[in-house]
């Protein structure tokens, strides 16, 4: 188990934020929420270039004023999957130890919609906490991190007594790797992994499938300064090329993880020292590989720059604003800001900042997830020092 004096502190943290800004906090976010409406520019200037303005709209968070949505459930919004049979949106609650699920416009999602007592969140189990006869938990925190969507047509990753496929598998940074399916209980997901013990402190998750058709689930343990990967029976597996990168400083460590383009792209941040367990925020504090599945490094796409403790990625779909579809765009936890890096060369060259009609760097507190969706990227953050969440996306208004 790791220290607890870790959420002590970040909590802590969080709550001074909050007491100290919490009656100016709403007011700051809706003005970026009004000003994000599609098709316009508010405060921008005449000849502005064309596709270079961006603004966010915020959908739901835990603090009422600040989105078109509230949910109490929704504190420190943290990594985020969508169910493409649904269209629905899953995130991870950090803070609750929870998932809560909502469609594209933010409303939440009840896991059975005929229930007539409609349940609204899955519990992620605390290491430790889990009944493996009842399959419930305690309810103390797990504080979940990545999340993926297992398809229904891959094979394996079998949970509960009736050995039904995981539709969502969370990792979390109590070092607990844990997946859910509604047939299995509806509102706890049952852990598959404990790596607890060592210390683990799982900070993302990714899913990929093999050329043999075997499918992989990749976590990035940030403690131990690894990626663990598991077979299709949470079994561990020992990659090939151990994704190390020979040239990565010491003192960073794997944070965020996403599979694209049949590749693992690992984005690092620097460990806060001596716990090793949070991030050390500056500029320059970040670096993004590309490995192949078996954990081999193709390429070291960006180095520092204006990387800050960087965990979201997402690769512009076809176009966002000025930026093409060969742009890898990188979400910094550190300062909320998201750059853009060409990498159609095989080698990330930075090419913008996504801005505001005032030339500003859109900045989101403690940005976590970026997802397309048609023309909009989804957002999570775990605002006013992770002690609330944020759902939303960033549109291109000019």
């Amino acid at each position: 188990m790791r220290n607890h004096s870790y959420i002590l502190r970040r909590f802590n943290i969080g709550a001074i934020a909050v007491a100290c800004t919490l009656q100016f906090f709403p007011s700051v976010f809706l003005s970026e929420r009004v000003q994000a409406q599609e098709g316009g520019n508010p405060g921008g200037t005449e000849g502005t270039p064309a596709g270079t303005v961006f603004n966010w709209v915020n959908l739901q968070s835990d603090i009422a004023g600040v989105a078109q949505n509230t949910d109490p459930n929704l504190s420190c919004a943290w990594g985020l999957a969508l169910n493409p049979y649904t269209n629905n949106f899953w995130i991870a609650d950090n803070n609750p130890g929870a998932s809560t699920c909502y469609q594209a416009d933010g409303t939440p999602v009840p896991l059975v919609p005929s229930n007539t007592s409609p349940v609204f969140t899955v519990t992620i189990p605390l290491a430790g906490t889990i009944d493996p006869t009842s399959l419930t938990n305690s309810g103390a925190s797990s504080w979940p991190t990545g999340v993926v969507f297992n398809p229904p047509i891959a094979n394996g990753f079998l949970i509960g007594a009736n050995a039904q496929p995981a539709t969502l598998i969370f990792a979390a940074e109590s070092g607990t790797i844990s997946a859910w399916n509604p047939d299995v209980n509806l509102s706890n997901a049952v852990i598959a992994v404990d790596n607890s013990a060592k210390g683990a402190v799982y900070k993302g998750l990714a899913l990929a499938t093999l050329p043999s058709g075997d499918v992989r689930l990749y976590a990035t343990d940030f403690h131990n300064g690894k990626v663990d990967v598991f077979d299709s029976t949470f079994t561990p597996v020992t990659p090939a090329g151990g994704f190390v990168d020979p040239n990565l400083p010491a003192g960073f460590a794997p944070f965020g993880i996403a599979n694209i383009n049949g590749l693992i792209y690992v984005t690092y941040a620097k460990q806060l020292l001596p716990a090793a367990v949070e991030e050390d925020n500056a500029p320059g504090n970040g670096f993004v590989d590309a490995f192949d599945l078996d954990g081999k490094l193709q390429q070291r796409l960006i180095s520092q720059g204006p990387l800050n403790s960087p965990w979201g990625l997402a690769v512009v779909p076809d176009a966002f604003g000025k930026f093409g579809p060969q742009t890898l765009l990188v979400g910094n936890y550190g300062d909320g800001h998201v750059n853009a890096f060409d990498i159609s060369t095989g080698v990330g060259t930075y090419v913008g900042t996504l801005q505001n009609a005032k030339g500003q760097p859109i900045a989101i507190d403690s940005l976590f997830a970026l997802f397309f969706y048609g023309s909009r990227l989804y957002f999570t953050a775990g605002i006013a020092g992770e002690s609330h969440g944020l759902f939303g996306y960033i549109v291109n208004v000019q």
